[in-house]
């Protein structure tokens, strides 16, 4: 499969010229090489983009152009932020291959404990 070549894709508002290149994958083929892996994902056809859950993370891949982004979980809750930054892979291997199959042998990081031996209570009245 080859990628397409960069094309230009217009100026944003600060004058910044955007370009865009296609990966020439359809839905399908991204959802065959995720159930091969053994990948949790969940499609969002309107915006040509698939949610794929990994390792307790959650990214944001667009298929037709190769960009991805982590969503945002800095409070330990569920309510996710869009990706506030993208980054660009030629096709749903190329990612899993440079960034999610390395993360596969970081080192677990532990929750942080708490050092405290006791919690204060106010004393009660003699």
């Amino acid at each position: 499969m080859s990628v397409g070549k960069f094309k230009y894709a217009g100026t944003n508002s600060k004058g910044v010229v955007k370009l865009r290149r296609s990966t020439n994958q359809t839905l399908e083929e991204v959802e065959k090489f995720l159930t091969e892996k053994q990948i949790g994902y969940d499609i969002k056809r309107g915006a040509t983009c698939v949610d794929i859950v990994f390792l307790d993370n959650t990214y944001q891949y667009f298929w037709t152009t190769g960009r991805w982004g982590a969503y945002e979980n800095n409070h330990g809750n569920s309510k996710f932020r869009f990706p506030q930054q993208h980054y660009h892979s030629e096709s749903i291997e190329h990612l899993y291959d440079t960034f999610l199959e390395p993360k596969l042998s970081e080192p677990v990081v532990e929750p942080r404990v708490s050092s405290f031996k006791s919690v204060w209570q106010p004393k009660e009245k003699v």
